[in-house]
């Protein structure tokens, strides 16, 4: 089979005008294709080496392909270089043949070779988790509100409504900075990214309006999507500084608008305990159980390492301020020894012989979920019994001591709200 097809990456325009055919092809009635070509000409960081395909020797067609979005990510500060892969295609004829490991295997080639943190996909539920992806991060809410439950007429004060403008990207950008506190894990946008949003993004399957409402010294921002799943308005981003009476405000001219649109009924795609989410909810919608995003660790003691500053402030604001133990997290498949002194993490070791002090079993599949706080561990094992906080024995007749692995895993890995809003 490797000698049938060629994997390399796209190189000039002749590439391109295949790729577009071929996504275009594959996903047809969706112009997919488009798509990709102005990702390839605008997107911020988007390049030809990020394009991975399968070439057909004998027609030199091209007939599976994805991209590596570049983004940044935000956890506590802390920056993270994150690689999405998305645009998945393969020709119907050339499915079943193994082309998306090949593909993939340059994929994790290059995550190694520039260093990502994460990679991520919203790939579709349980192709991906034999390259190592794993759901860890919540996305596509649907807290769906029927419009005849909303007033036609707003009884609040008026706000002016316009489209936003590349002089609002500052304001924007501050609401950033607002929806960024509010999480643990969050995207980083900068000008480029707006500027993209705002203006080629448009006209994409991502394309959305960015409304501006401003009232006196009250200003906030609402992304409308026209595309995506279901049948009603998408509402993907509001302020997180919104008041409950602006919020009943915008309520109102969202029900207008989606009457106009012929759209039966308005979906919110916000966190569940972001501040809309909550006031949605306190109004009686009915809450969801949101999808997630598929998340694979390049590198398990790089990342760590990189969270390190915020894994030593948890230890500091916790009795174990003084920690000087070795800590392994067991992965069965090999072991993260992770060793302290006078609570500070020192190093992280790999697959080392001799004894921890304590010990916690995790499988490796799991590890995202707990790391990136999406469940805790005791969440976690409900329903994954091969979950194991070590508890230590002084002799068989004697109760067991405290589980010091189960608190160093609660204190270090705590469950967190997070929400990645698109950069595109």
């Amino acid at each position: 089979m490797d000698n049938k097809y060629l994997i390399r990456r796209v190189q000039n325009q002749t590439d391109i005008n295949k790729l577009i055919i071929l996504l275009n092809n594959v996903f047809q009635p969706e112009r997919v294709g488009n798509l990709a070509k102005i990702f390839l000409e605008s997107l911020p960081e988007s390049e030809c080496k990020y394009w991975f395909i399968a070439e057909e020797k004998e027609t030199k067609n091209i007939v599976s392909s994805f991209t590596l979005i570049p983004w940044c990510w935000e956890l506590k500060g802390i920056k993270l270089k994150v690689a999405e892969m998305g645009l998945v295609a393969t020709d119907v004829n050339h499915r079943g043949k193994g082309l998306m490991r090949l593909l993939n295997q340059e994929f994790d080639a290059v995550l190694k070779e520039e260093e990502f943190d994460l990679a991520v996909i919203q790939g579709i539920p349980g192709f991906y988790h034999k390259f190592g992806y794993h759901y860890a991060i919540p996305m596509e809410n649907h807290l769906n509100i029927c419009l005849k439950n909303i007033p036609s007429q707003a009884k609040t004060r008026r706000f002016e409504i316009r489209n936003a403008e590349i002089s609002d990207i500052p304001f924007l950008i501050s609401e950033d900075k607002s929806y960024r506190d509010a999480n643990y894990i969050s995207v980083f946008r900068n000008t480029n990214t707006w500027e993209y949003i705002l203006r080629q993004g448009r006209k994409t399957e991502y394309g959305s309006d960015v409304i501006i409402l401003e009232f006196e010294q009250e200003k906030f921002y609402c992304r409308i999507l026209f595309q995506g799943f279901g049948k009603g308005l998408i509402v993907s981003e509001v302020s997180n500084s919104i008041s409950e009476e602006s919020f009943m405000f915008l309520l109102t001219y969202l029900k207008n608008r989606a009457i106009i649109e012929n759209k039966a009924f308005i979906r919110f795609n916000v966190g569940l305990d972001s501040r809309l989410g909550e006031m949605l909810l306190s109004a009686g919608v009915q809450k969801s159980k949101p999808y997630a995003w598929q998340v694979k660790i390049p590198d398990k003691i790089n990342f760590l390492n990189k969270l390190k500053p915020v894994l030593e402030s948890r230890i500091g604001n916790s009795e174990f301020y003084d920690f000087s133990k070795i800590l392994r997290l067991d992965f069965y498949s090999e072991t993260i020894d992770v060793i302290f002194k006078n609570g500070k993490i020192t190093e992280f070791l790999r697959n080392i012989k001799n004894e921890p002090d304590f010990s916690f079993n995790i499988p490796v599949d799991l590890f995202a979920s707990l790391i990136l706080g999406h469940r805790n561990w005791v969440e976690l094992q409900e329903n994954r019994p091969d979950i194991a906080s070590m508890l230590l024995y002084i002799d068989p007749e004697e109760k067991p001591m405290d589980d010091i692995s189960g608190k160093l895993i609660d204190i270090l890995f705590p469950k967190q709200k997070s929400w990645i809003n698109l950069q595109y």
